[in-house]
């Protein structure tokens, strides 16, 4: 029915019955009249947003890319899914979409805040991971990928997570060469990466590692996870800093590399200022400042820890990775000292003890939190070499206890316990 139809429907009493304007749309394909509350035969496309006959959408191409109709499609993609394929620049920052779930639907969603609603900060994690192929430069020609702007649309295509939403894009890295690419994450909340982001990491890990790419195995890839600098008190970061700057042998193990771009000593820190590094209070002082202010003037940001971006705060020494996980043992890690610096007073951190005494207390903590760290626990389990004994005391009944929760991971993608091999400590793909 048109207007011009609905027009004579008007009785002569001047009373009409005339379909409301704002009920009548034009097909976003045929451009024809649409009722949507009388018409049967049409549809809203989300994709192209629109409302669309069926007939239309029917007879649309499918986009090679997304399988979703399309109107104009561009070597078999679509504008959309073409769009995702762009390498953006180092210093690109777009839009903020901060990923979390309804707590009352259990269902995920997208804020442009990073507020709860009754206004108080939530922990966000955003993770950099670069990546590069395997193959060299004479085997390109046949490869499944040919340079960045295919490595960046593969990424694309994998991180249309949730409603049609892009959890990721692509930025390039002067270290990488012209196929590598530096896969960025838009922040999620710990809820979020336990419900959701394990199995969208592992999607994507296994689609990138099935086409030849590598992050771990190349000397010049590594990863850096953010995490919001509002979500994290003054006292958290002071102890945060003491803790990992004062037990330089643990952070590598749980680094997992050494590199000039994250160094480990209080230098890199605090500038180039020895009278501090041997005085503790004086240190202590320092670092005071640097947590009062969430910021050190006189830093390097080539430190495991940079202070120095306005809204987060970047973990930097971590290797890179295409394997799950690691990448869970890194969040676990951050996520999990939070946690222990948050139940921690100063002076419990904050003292002159031992790299040992302060490493083992912070591995009494994670016995007693096994299950919610699990990827952390097996790693540390199995590379700090404990005796049985050791083991028993700080991981007690690991195998069992952990197994048993592996079921109900997400990232398990319907896996049982029989699937967790206890030897390599990951999933069996």
């Amino acid at each position: 029915m048109n207007i011009l139809d609905t027009l004579k429907n008007i009785n002569k009493d001047g009373i009409h019955k005339l379909t409301k304007v704002k009920d009548l749309v034009n097909c976003g394909c045929c451009s024809k009249t649409i009722d949507k509350n009388n018409d049967l035969d049409i549809t809203h496309s989300s994709h192209l947003d629109c409302w669309i006959h069926q007939s239309c959408l029917d007879g649309l191409e499918t986009c090679t890319s997304c399988n979703l109709k399309s109107f104009h499609l561009e070597q078999g993609i679509c504008s959309r899914c073409m769009s995702m394929s762009v390498v953006r620049s180092y210093s690109h920052k777009p839009e903020t979409q901060f990923h979390r779930v309804n707590t009352k639907r259990n269902k995920p969603m997208i804020s442009y805040n990073s507020m709860s609603r009754v206004g108080i900060p939530i922990l966000h994690f955003g993770v950099e991971i670069e990546i590069d192929h395997n193959c060299e430069e004479d085997e390109y020609d046949n490869s499944i990928v040919v340079d960045g702007t295919a490595t960046a649309s593969l990424v694309g295509m994998v991180g249309k997570a949730l409603d049609n939403t892009n959890l990721f894009y692509c930025k390039s890295d002067g270290s990488l060469s012209d196929v590598g690419v530096e896969v960025v994450s838009h922040p999620f909340s710990w809820n979020f990466w336990k419900t959701y982001g394990q199995n969208i990491y592992d999607t994507l890990f296994n689609t990138l590692l099935a086409s030849g790419y590598a992050s771990s195995e190349s000397s010049e890839t590594g990863m850096h996870i953010h995490i919001s600098k509002d979500s994290v008190s003054k006292s958290q970061l002071l102890k945060l800093l003491w803790f990992m700057y004062e037990s330089p042998s643990f952070m590598k193990l749980i680094a997992q590399r050494t590199s000039s771009y994250a160094r480990m000593d209080y230098r890199s820190l605090i500038g180039y200022q020895p009278e501090f590094i041997h005085k503790f209070k004086t240190r202590l002082k320092y670092l005071s400042s640097i947590a009062k202010y969430k910021l050190s003037d006189n830093q390097d940001r080539y430190s495991m820890i940079n202070l120095q971006n306005s809204r987060t705060i970047e973990f930097r020494m971590f290797n890179g990775t295409l394997n799950i996980q690691t990448l869970s043992k890194a969040i676990e890690f951050i996520h999990s000292l939070l946690a222990y610096c948050a139940q921690c007073s100063i002076r419990d951190i904050v003292n002159k003890d031992t790299e040992d005494v302060r490493v083992n207390k912070f591995i009494q903590f994670l016995s007693k939190n096994q299950t919610k760290y699990i990827n952390l626990c097996l790693f540390l389990n199995e590379k700090m070499g404990l005796s049985t004994q050791k083991k028993n005391k700080y991981f007690t009944d690991a195998r069992t206890r952990l197994g048993r929760k592996m079921m109900y991971q997400g990232f398990n993608n319907g896996r049982t316990t029989k699937d967790y091999n206890l030897d390599t400590k990951g999933m069996v793909l």
